[in-house]
């Protein structure tokens, strides 16, 4: 994957791709000059809108068809040198393909032109200059001139381009021109206008993408599909203009927020005024506008929220005159920098606000942000955005008073602290840093822990939590105490810093507190570092003295045993710890604490897959979804059968290292999101999530999950050992959690090999395991196991039944298939496990059904459709990397037939080859 790093670069990927959206402005570009076509064309565009990157891939056009091709980049010393760039142009021209006498000539009478001649004689040399240039050129046609920045041209240069346009009409010769739609063109547009009158030129508008191209043009830039959310923040931010786009993307990139998992792009967190964009080159139009207007602008990008109001303000922080800043406004606004907005003023691409306002040096913006926030306190201006005053009274330091900056901080972040788009933690760090009420401050850490976990930035969490803990423990109260050790522990974990982790499970680095307080401490962090069921030992050891301690202690007590306690297959002690969350405890903390453990008991009962219970559960409570961490999210649109958003969650999380913190929703997420892979054809993505997987807790469920992927490939030997390795690595680690699926599939796949005897003793164990549990789902894996081994019909009868009671498309649509491919009621459960699978777009799972549709002459509705969906199916396999080998097991056919689905396919959608496909798939430009 290829992520261009430059804002300067309006090109995609590699350098000699052409930008994307712009066929036809090529197509017309690279068609200028000949019999009937004008011999100049001029594109036009704001700064960023991808005018040099049309240019230069026009040019590679014209090189590969055999013309010639002399370029030309104008600067604005140019503007104040007559004729400088028409002589730096011929100049360049290679020496040994005109005469050099004709040449040599062309030169001393434009060096002549430019010292200087009365009008008259002006004209008359201008024509000569122009009739030599058509002599030397004659010798080189095809010829085509591209000259970037056009804007800047000097007068005299292009007033040769009139005489030379009449001159060189119907010839292989062309002017392509790229100019800045700005008041810097204003003195050429006379000369444009009467080129475009006569038939000479031809005006070809560069127009900012559409959110639609925008959204495609960041997927070839990064190589991946970008989430809808993605796009929407950086279209937000650059407005379509492909040079802004590509600086975004960068900044994101470098500041950690922009991460590609699964082939998707995510945007784990919006920056604002944080995103650190390189402006060296996306603010040169702005330093063009003048010195005056450059102060204003980056001043502007502190102030303009302020409406009208920002005249004075900023009049009075930079010592100008009202009329200056008026005037310098008013130059923004003609460069299109700026934009009127009802009485004030914005800037018409924000990205370009942030850049300007990385470029304040630190006192210049911290004195802005101070005139802001005295201008606002002290009524003399007003502004409708909420964040606006906190940022700048954060931005402004001590250059305002600390006492009220401070409260009026911690007011505003108490208000916004939930909400993920908003940065209260940068507040709440000001207060941190610049307050010295201590009581002020330690509340001021704590809020900051809340929501830099809310904005997911967990290296803050373990900043904040770690000064809280080591140097105000006591100053915290026994009820707050706990949960901020344990918010501690878990960002070690997360952060992966299992050295100090280590230390406080080993007891060598005592945490703040009573005994109570470091055994429970000891027994996450020995949990957090992989071995739950010794810290379970670990609480036994010590129960009489938990007994005493704290409620909020023994109740985090009670969470790890519930945890341990699914591990083992005790689903009675999850039940127990579920009964005693009935009540509804008093006060904030105790009442927060018990949000946590209702958390934790709806994602113990997703990762049994008991999904109605925790629905229950959380109806209950009046726990909404958006309050479950991803992993658990995922597990409810999973047993919805909302794949799409469900692999979207998926897919968001899955960059954070959290499979320490949340054990069961992690791995429970990736077996399933892997599972999702498979069922959709995508099976060497579900590998690489396996391979995830095998890394974190739970690695039997990942033996299990790639026991699929072999069976699917016609692996079938590495299929049951991978299910074999399953049931042995549970039994290693003491878990009966997820083995109720894992012995259903080796009892069946033992059964069909011959093994009758492993069949038998897998049947038992999950008997054992399902009275166990007592959980559906186990129940339901011990009735289809029963079924397809015994031929049990009333198993299979009810298994049909509790699956439909259950509810969950997917459970549905696989038991249904394989009760029915065992002989049960396949005319009914076969089009009905079909039309579940298609409404999860289970290409794979479908394709599947039909076969045995087929084997147990069952009519598959649709045929246009099916021919359709086979052939997707196919392109996403291709696009997999499978052999054809591999393609003729999945599809059950032959290499043969294979090789001809290939041909008809590649024929029909006009990619060349399996790269080409894959690249196509991977943006979304196919499927």
């Amino acid at each position: 994957m290829v992520v261009p790093t430059s804002a300067a670069s309006t090109s995609i990927g590699e350098p000699d791709a052409e930008p994307l959206f712009r066929e036809g402005l090529l197509d017309e570009a690279a068609s200028v000059g000949g019999p009937g076509r004008p011999p100049l064309a001029l594109l036009v565009g704001e700064s960023g809108a991808g005018g040099s990157a049309v240019l230069a891939a026009a040019g590679r056009r014209l090189e590969a068809a055999g013309c010639r091709v002399l370029r030309l980049t104008a600067s604005k010393q140019d503007k104040r040198t007559p004729y400088g760039a028409l002589y730096r142009l011929l100049s360049e021209m290679d020496r040994s393909a005109p005469p050099e006498q004709e040449r040599a000539a062309l030169l001393g009478l434009v060096a002549k032109l430019s010292r200087g001649t009365s009008p008259d004689s002006l004209r008359v040399a201008v024509e000569q200059v122009a009739l030599s240039i058509r002599n030397v050129v004659r010798h080189l046609l095809p010829v085509a001139v591209l000259v970037d920045e056009a804007q800047w041209l000097d007068h005299g240069t292009a007033s040769v381009l009139e005489p030379l346009a009449r001159r060189m009409a119907g010839a292989r010769f062309s002017v392509l021109l790229a100019a800045r739609a700005d008041p810097d063109a204003a003195p050429l547009e006379p000369l444009w206008n009467r080129l475009s009158a006569q038939g000479l030129l031809r005006a070809l508008p560069i127009r900012p993408f559409s959110k639609t191209e925008s959204g495609q043009f960041i997927a070839r830039s990064i190589g991946a599909k970008p989430n809808v959310h993605l796009i929407d923040e950086l279209y937000d931010i650059a407005r379509g203009r492909p040079a802004m786009l590509l600086a975004a993307i960068d900044a994101y990139r470098r500041a950690g927020a922009l991460v590609v998992v699964d082939q998707n792009a995510y945007l784990l967190r919006k920056l604002g005024p944080e995103l650190p964009v390189d402006g060296s080159a996306l603010l040169a139009p702005v330093r063009e506008a003048g010195e005056a207007a450059w102060s204003v602008a980056k001043a502007m990008s502190l102030l303009a929220p302020l409406g009208p109001h920002a005249v004075d303000v900023l009049a009075a922080a930079l010592g100008l005159a009202e009329r200056e800043v008026r005037e310098s406004l008013d130059a923004l606004v003609q460069h299109r920098l700026l934009a009127p907005d009802g009485a004030g003023w914005r800037f018409r691409v924000p990205l370009l606000g942030t850049a300007l306002a990385r470029a304040l040096g630190p006192y210049e913006h911290r004195k802005l942000a101070a005139a802001a926030v005295t201008a606002i306190w002290a009524g003399a201006a007003e502004v409708a955005d909420p964040a606006y005053l906190p940022d700048r009274m954060a931005d402004a330091g001590t250059l305002v008073d600390a006492r009220r900056a401070g409260e009026e901080l911690m007011a505003h972040a108490g208000n916004r602290l939930m909400d993920p788009n908003v940065d209260a933690s940068r507040w709440l760090r000001a207060v941190v840093e610049r307050v010295d009420d201590p009581v002020l401050r330690i509340e001021a850490l704590r809020r900051h822990v809340i929501a830099c976990l809310v904005r997911n930035d967990l290296p803050e969490v373990l900043r904040s939590s770690r000064v809280l803990v080591r140097h105000h423990a006591g100053e915290l109260s026994p009820q707050i105490l706990p949960g901020t050790v344990l918010a501690y522990l878990m960002v070690l974990a997360a952060t992966e810093e299992r050295g100090e982790l280590r230390r406080i499970a080993q007891g060598e680095q005592v945490v703040p507190g009573g005994a109570a307080q470091r055994i429970v401490a000891r027994a996450f962090a020995t949990g957090w570092l992989g071995d739950w069921l010794a810290g379970q030992r670990l609480l036994d050891e010590h129960a009489t003295e938990l007994l005493a301690a704290e409620p909020v202690l023994v109740q985090q007590v009670d969470i790890y045993r519930a945890g341990a306690a699914v591990m083992r297959g005790d689903v009675a002690e999850l039940r127990r710890f579920g009964a005693s969350l009935a009540e509804v405890p008093r006060g904030a903390e105790p009442h927060s604490q018990w949000v946590e453990a209702i958390r934790h008991h709806v994602d113990l009962l997703l990762a049994l897959g008991e999904a109605r219970e925790a629905r229950q559960v959380m109806d209950r409570s009046g726990l909404a979804e958006d309050r479950l961490v991803l992993p658990d999210r995922f597990l409810l649109h999973h047993a919805r059968g909302e794949w799409n958003s469900a692999m979207d969650i998926a897919r968001r999380c899955m960059s954070s290292p959290v499979h320490a913190v949340r054990p069961f929703a992690w791995a429970t997420m990736h077996a399933l999101a892997a599972q999702v892979h498979i069922d959709s054809g995508m099976l060497s993505r579900a590998r690489r999530l396996v391979e995830i997987g095998k890394d974190g807790p739970f690695d039997h469920l990942f033996h299990f999950t790639e026991s699929l992927v072999s069976h699917v490939l016609g692996e079938l030997h590495q299929s049951h050992e991978h299910l074999r390795t399953a049931v042995r690595r549970a039994d290693e680690a003491g878990f009966t959690f997820g083995t109720d699926v894992v012995l259903a599939e080796l009892a069946h796949r033992a059964h069909t090999s011959g093994s009758f005897d492993e069949a038998a003793g897998a049947l038992r164990r999950l008997e054992e395991v399902a009275a166990r549990l007592g959980t559906g789902r186990a129940e339901l894996a011990l009735l289809l196991t029963r079924a397809r081994l015994e031929s049990d019909e009333a198993a299979a009868g009810a298994a049909v039944e509790l699956a439909r009671e259950r509810g969950e498309p997917y459970e549905m649509a696989v038991t249904f298939s394989k009760l029915a491919a065992g002989g049960h009621r396949p005319a009914e459960l076969l089009p009905e496990a079909y039309r579940l699978a298609g409404g999860l777009d289970a290409l794979l799972l479908r394709a599947r059904l039909r076969h045995v549709m087929r084997q147990n002459g069952v009519p598959v509705p649709d045929r246009s459709a099916t021919t359709s969906e086979n052939e997707r199916l196919l392109a996403v396999l291709v696009a997999e990397g499978l052999s054809n080998r591999q393609l003729a097991t999945v599809f059950a056919t032959t290499e043969k037939s294979v090789e001809g689905r290939l041909t008809r396919m590649f024929a029909r959608i006009g990619y060349r080859s399996r790269v080409e496909l894959a690249a196509a798939m991977l943006t979304g430009d196919f499927g």
